[in-house]
């Protein structure tokens, strides 16, 4: 699946083989919003106007369109893994927000590294995949250790 986006919208691209079109859907929004292409030439104007068709008709009802993901989830984990990432916050002075959203982005992107606020050594490490980013943080999270990932992961 391919995502296309616009608008501060993103949407599927997809190849339906037994209709022999390009089909997809608005992601992140509680409506449904659908479109479809004949060639996957097209696929990106089709979303285009579904989108501005969205958001047409959405002020014709008189109701604000939804925005896609506001930056705000609920996370379920142990409690015990939830002790050990207030304590690491704690230690590197930071708040559990961006601690999170940093192993988010070391998980994600492959960030190049992580900024701590804290003021103590760092052992450095070259790593080539964000699956390698991510095993190291979670390590270094898990041991309590004080590691600063470098990756080269493009």
């Amino acid at each position: 699946m391919n995502i296309i986006k616009y608008a501060g919208y993103e949407g599927t691209a997809e190849l339906d083989l037994d209709s022999f079109v390009c089909r997809g859907k608005i992601l992140f929004i509680d409506d449904l919003v659908t479109y479809q292409a004949d060639s996957p030439k097209d696929i990106e104007a089709a979303f285009k106007e579904a989108v501005d068709d969205y958001v047409a008709t959405c002020e014709e009802l008189g109701r604000e369109p939804q925005k896609p993901l506001s930056g705000t989830f609920n996370v379920r984990i142990s409690p015990e893994l939830h002790k050990a990432a207030r304590v690491r916050a704690a230690a590197d002075e930071t708040s559990l927000n961006e601690m999170v959203a940093a192993a988010i982005q070391c998980y994600v992107i492959g960030v190049e590294h992580v900024v701590n606020n804290h003021t103590h050594s760092h052992q450095y490490i070259s790593v080539n995949s964000s699956e390698q980013v991510f095993d190291l943080y979670t390590s270094a999270v898990a041991n309590k250790a004080l590691t600063k990932v470098i990756a080269g992961v493009h």
